[in-house]
Parts: structure tokens; sequence; C-alpha cells
């Protein structure tokens, strides 16, 4: 275990390609850096992944202007097809001056997707990435270390807010930076993870009123705890937008659509249990976990491109990242 963060320790160094050219004006540039995939959030919080567990990311930064510069990190949200949502809100975030990181957690472990809800992959493992992530651009001088965001959609936003959590902060992290701000699109708030500290960075919950996949009032449920626990809340509804408004796809309902809104649970990082909130219920367990998550999830959901959703979404995450940020109008 004490080895662990030598793991950690390279993403401070080695870490720019040999003739990179530098991004300017928006062009864009493979960053590598190194994570970890743990098999579970508990394994993150506890650094007992295995060392064999090392993988090399190639995320790709934009910055739109000599630095330094805020940043926004991108977090993937696993389906396959919807690589055209990360690399839109890369270019909405260039237009007002604002830089990314879009970060793939999938390819680099040979996956091509992982869908919403699934059991290949742990979602400690984008966690680990977001991490990995801050802490490269901490050290890169073209960034402004006090200005790094993170969001992300759907299992992307799910993560943006686990980074919050300080148990996985300091685990995943050398040294006391943090994200300046978490936004969530969309996100899956089925199974929310509490701990008893988080960074008190700004939350922003950006979610379709109408979505039947990934239900809204679980992540309102969830913006109430990060409230209570001491976070700059904002809870953003979208009006008849449903699951994936924000891309450019036609209105369809998918009967293999998986989902996960049955599940209602709650992930205690620093007791180590889950609670059922309908009925109070323990969950303890690997068996008893999986028994509850099979019983849950279910299949058949809406998708629906929304341009006046998108729109709003896009003013939403425009005004919170401007006031985060202090960027002039």
């Amino acid at each position: 275990m004490r080895r662990v963060p030598q793991v950690l320790a390279v993403l401070a160094a080695g870490l720019w390609t040999a003739g990179a050219a530098p991004a300017i004006a928006g062009t864009p540039e493979l960053l590598g850096f190194v994570s970890v995939t743990p098999a579970s959030v508990e394994q993150l919080a506890r650094r007992t992944y295995s060392l064999d567990s090392k993988v090399r990311l190639a995320a790709e930064l934009r910055l739109p202007a000599a630095g330094p510069v805020p940043v926004v990190v991108i977090m993937a949200s696993g389906e396959a097809e919807a690589g055209d949502r990360e690399r839109a809100w890369a270019d909405r975030l260039a237009q007002i001056g604002i830089g990314s990181l879009r970060v793939d957690s999938f390819q680099p472990r040979g996956l091509q997707s992982q869908g919403l809800y699934f059991d290949v992959q742990s979602i400690a493992a984008d966690i680990a990435d977001a991490l990995a992530a801050l802490q490269q651009l901490l050290g890169d001088p073209r960034v402004d270390p006090k200005r790094i965001a993170i969001m992300g959609a759907m299992r992307g936003g799910s993560a943006a807010l686990a980074t919050a959590l300080e148990p996985l902060r300091r685990r995943g992290l050398r040294g006391e930076g943090h994200f300046a701000a978490h936004i969530a699109l969309q996100a899956g708030c089925d199974v929310r993870y509490l701990a008893e500290a988080v960074d008190t960075a700004p939350v922003l919950f950006v979610h379709g009123a109408a979505d039947d996949v990934t239900p809204a009032q679980h992540c309102r449920e969830y913006a109430d705890w990060f409230a209570r626990a001491g976070a700059a809340v904002q809870f953003v509804g979208v009006p008849e937008a449903r699951h994936d408004f924000d891309r450019t796809i036609p209105a369809a309902y998918d009967p293999q659509l998986e989902t996960a809104r049955g599940c209602d649970l709650e992930r205690n990082i620093d007791a180590g249990f889950d609670r059922r909130l309908d009925t109070g219920e323990l969950v303890i367990g690997p068996a008893m976990r999986r028994a509850y998550e099979d019983g849950c999830r279910g299949r058949g959901g809406h998708r629906a491109g929304n341009a006046a959703a998108s729109a709003a979404a896009e003013q939403a995450i425009e005004r919170f990242l401007r006031k985060v940020f202090r960027l002039a109008r």
C-alpha cells in the first residue's frame, strides 16, 4: 500500500512527448498521463488496488488562448455513439475562452464503451482518471491551477460529482489541489456516493425534467445532500427534456436501453456500507449488492435531442462557469 503514491507520482513527471506542439488557439493536443484501475470505489478510497492496474491515458487538450487559462475536464459518458457530445462541449467552452481536457476512460482499457450501467469496469476508474487529469493540469503552466473544473454527462456526470468527496480526492491526488467546480449533466444518481466531508466547491446539476432513464428526482435528492454537506449547489431542471437532450438525435423509445431508475441507493465511503433509501435496509457485501442491483435495473426509455433544451443547458453552464472562473461577459 505504501508504494501506490509512487504510482501516482508518475503523473507529475515525463508527461510531455518529445517534439509535442503546444496547444494554442484551440489546436488539440494529446496529453499523456498515468492513471490506475481500481475494481471499486472502496479500493480507490483505501488505495488497495493493485500496482498492476496502471494505465496510460491520452486525453485531448484544447487551450483557446495563451495561458494561464481556466480549463474544464470533460469526462466521457460511456456511450460509444456519444463522443459528439464531449466534442461539442469542448467547442462551446472554447467559444467563451475556456480550455478543455477530454478524458476517455474506456478505450485505453480496451473498451469501446460501457453504456450507462454496466459491470465490466467500475466507475472508480473514471474517478481515478479525473483526479489524474487534475494532477496533470495542476502542473501545467498554461493552466490556471485555481480555475480547473470538471463536467460530464451520465456516467461522466456521476464521476464529476464523486470527485468532490474528500476521501476520494485525498487518495487520488497528491497535495491540496481540488476542482474549482463540479458539473453533472443528466447524471445517473441512482447510486449516490456519500462521505463525511466534501471539497465545498460549487456544484451544478443540469437535468431533463422528462428523463425516464436517469430520473431527475434522484439527482434532486443528491443535490440536497451536497447542500447539507456545505457545497453551494444549483439544480437546473430543463422542462420537457428527455434523456440525451443535448445531442442531435431523433426522438425514439429504445426498448433495450438499460436503466437503473428503479434503484435508489446510498453508498457511504467512510462507513463502507450501502443503504437502500426505499426501505432503509443495509446492503452489505458483493453478493447482497449484486442481488439488489439485478432486481432494480431494467430496460426501456426515451431518447430525444432537443435544441431548445440544449440551448438552455448551455446558458446555465456558461453562467455558472463565468461566475466560478470570474470571466467578463
